[in-house]
């Protein structure tokens, strides 16, 4: 389950022609793409990747061009336009067999504190994968959404597909406008108080009506069980067509492809993952549908990801929708969860925070003066222990939320904080987080975006202080949270707060124990080591053509990165080429000099060709995303 909620939906957009005055609405391919860039990796992460895609425009209108086409290929038919990877002309690490990328694996917790493995596909595919879904959104999925509204409409999941209205309305000066309730992809992190939670809670409302009895299931491991070669065969199964034939059969290939080229499982974290999830969701819906109308025993029920509640006013009518919802599920290799899976009487448990409790208990972070009173450390520690022995994730999630945007707005008014509430933040507040984090470390996102935004208020002194706090546990973190979101968010933070020879030390540290044992979460810790400082990233970068260099097999000399930009090195070899294009030679040594200019020519051919063209091979995409 996700605390993300996105709505994907598509609108037409046509050119009005009104007597006053032309309106076009130009902007919602604008919002498409940056909700899907935003969300190309999960948003639980620190924010890595933003800068990586700021002209993403720029890449999409080339790619429609065919100004890339050694990047992309076009298969075209009567009905559909489908781009993918010219897998031939893309290298790949040696050790991915057959044609595909790495991804970069690590973990997130589950509220059992078991772990979820995530991923992060390879932007090469990624970019594919968007140029797609947004044309499926003008050729079939605005249609699929407006016609099927009876399968629709059992998911809570907004992340496709929205109705929409055109309104004609007049301003003051009497002059027509058209105005369109859907706006493009929209992302609402906080779902608890987005649109689309209170019209889901509508929803459920109405479904459930006075049936005293519901059934609560869902799949066991999705998205590790998705079969890609199913996702490709969707198109064949109601409610899809023919003409979504061809976006299927990709999203089979792309899926694996990005997966290490794997065809059990998905990647969770991804957008991609979560839209193509959504989209072999409503093909089971449907199947559903069908079997309760040929029993001639409708039950309603809502779906969210893969949470379904069934309702109905009698046990044996749910009993038997088990059997059929076992019977729809072994059609496509999933199954139902077992332990999950309960029939009760009364009302199901309300997931939601109590915002209100919040406000009452700690009004003046609702107020404008940004002042924290003395009393609030106490209250705070004594409120949080009492919601974690309740279980209570979701109320802790509010609060560190709230807590997190009024530190911002301190920081944004530029308000100095008083020497007593610093101290007692140092003291009290800090260490009790981090404790949290190691005890509940599903709230590892919400923690440390806190004590970010906590830090950022701080003087120098204060956030080398921090720092120091935060590296007195690495040890801890390597050995007990090793490849996990907390390992992620503890370097983070420490890459943004440590002073520098404090910062040097723990990226020599991390690197010499790296070297030993890496995994494939290194390069999103290493990305925050990339700086301006030549000697610190010929370090990283000679750690990872050493590493690279063994996972290929290869023991002759040089640097043999061909693939590299399909490995999971991509984003730290992303940005040492920033760092290097923006870092002057004014070296010292002869060898300081001989080793910039090697390590900076070897960059740039990952980009650039000898004749100055982007390498699509390689990373040559970027050419067209960064700034």
């Amino acid at each position: 389950m996700y605390d993300i909620v996105i709505e994907l939906y598509f609108a037409n957009v046509d050119i009005f022609y009104l007597k006053e005055a032309i309106i076009i609405n130009d902007s919602e391919n604008k919002i498409n793409l940056d909700a899907l860039t935003e969300q190309f990796a999960s948003t639980n992460l620190p924010p890595y990747f933003k800068h990586f895609f700021s002209r993403s425009s720029n890449l999409i209108q080339k790619i429609k061009e065919d100004s890339v086409s050694s990047y992309c290929y076009f298969k075209k038919n009567n009905q559909k336009n489908v781009y993918t990877v010219d897998k031939n002309n893309v290298n790949i690490p040696k050790y991915i067999y057959h044609k595909g990328a790495e991804s970069i694996k690590y973990f997130a917790y589950k509220k059992d504190a078991s772990l979820r493995p995530m991923g992060i596909a390879n932007p090469i595919w990624f970019f594919s994968f968007l140029v797609n879904i947004l044309f499926a959104g003008d050729e079939w999925l605005q249609d699929l959404y407006s016609l099927n509204n009876q399968i629709i409409q059992h998911s809570n999941s907004p992340i496709l597909g929205k109705s929409e209205k055109n309104l004609l309305k007049y301003d003051d000066f009497g002059i027509p406008t058209i105005t369109v309730n859907s706006v493009g992809i929209l992302n609402e992190v906080n779902t608890k108080s987005s649109d689309a939670f209170k019209r889901n809670k509508r929803k459920t409302a109405l479904v459930e009506g006075t049936n005293p009895i519901y059934l609560k299931t869902d799949f066991e491991s999705f998205y590790e069980n998705i079969y890609t070669h199913r996702l490709g065969n969707l198109w064949d199964r109601n409610p899809y067509s023919k003409k979504s034939r061809l976006f299927f059969e990709f999203l089979d290939e792309y899926n694996m492809a990005v997966n290490d080229n794997h065809t059990k499982g998905i990647l969770q974290g991804p957008i991609s993952s979560r839209i193509s999830a959504e989209l072999f969701s409503i093909a089971i819906d449907s199947d559903i549908i069908e079997i309760q109308k040929k029993n001639n025993m409708i039950i309603e029920y809502v779906r969210y990801v893969d949470d379904y509640t069934f309702y109905s006013d009698e046990v044996s009518k749910l009993e038997r929708q088990i059997e059929d919802f076992d019977r729809v599920l072994r059609r496509v290799g999933i199954t139902r969860k077992v332990e999950k899976t309960k029939i009760q009487r009364g009302f199901v448990y309300d997931k939601s925070a109590d915002l209100q409790e919040i406000f009452l208990r700690f009004s003046f972070l609702f107020n404008k003066n940004l002042k924290i009173p003395a009393s609030f450390f106490n209250i705070f520690r004594d409120y949080m222990k009492s919601l974690l022995e309740e279980e209570n994730i979701p109320q802790i999630k509010a609060l560190l939320t709230i807590l997190t945007n009024f530190f911002k707005q301190i920081k944004s008014t530029d308000k100095n904080l008083s020497k007593d509430i610093v101290m007692k933040i140092e003291v009290f507040l800090l260490p009790f987080l981090l404790k949290v984090v190691y005890i509940k470390p599903i709230l590892c996102p919400n923690i440390y975006r806190l004590i970010f935004a906590i830090g950022n208020t701080f003087t120098l002194k204060g956030k080398k202080s921090l720092a120091i706090l935060i590296n007195d546990d690495t040890r801890y973190i390597f050995e007990h949270f090793r490849s996990t979101e907390v390992q992620i968010w503890h370097y983070y933070l420490l890459t943004q707060f440590a002073a520098p020879q404090l910062r040097k030390k723990i990226m020599h540290d991390f690197i010499k124990r790296s070297s030993l044992d890496n995994d494939s979460s290194d390069p999103l810790i290493l990305l925050g080591f990339v700086q301006n400082d030549f000697n610190e990233n010929h370090k990283i970068f000679e750690m990872i053509k050493k590493i690279y260099k063994k996972d290929q097999g290869i023991t002759a000399r040089g640097t043999f990165l061909d693939g590299i930009g399909s490995s999971r090195w991509w984003p730290v070899i992303i940005q040492l080429y920033l760092a290097y294009k923006n870092t002057n030679n004014r070296l010292r040594t002869t060898k300081s000099k001989r080793n910039f200019n090697r390590d900076k020519n070897q960059l740039e051919g990952l980009f650039k060709t000898n004749a100055g063209d982007p390498n699509y091979r390689e990373l040559g995409i970027f050419i067209h995303l960064l700034p």
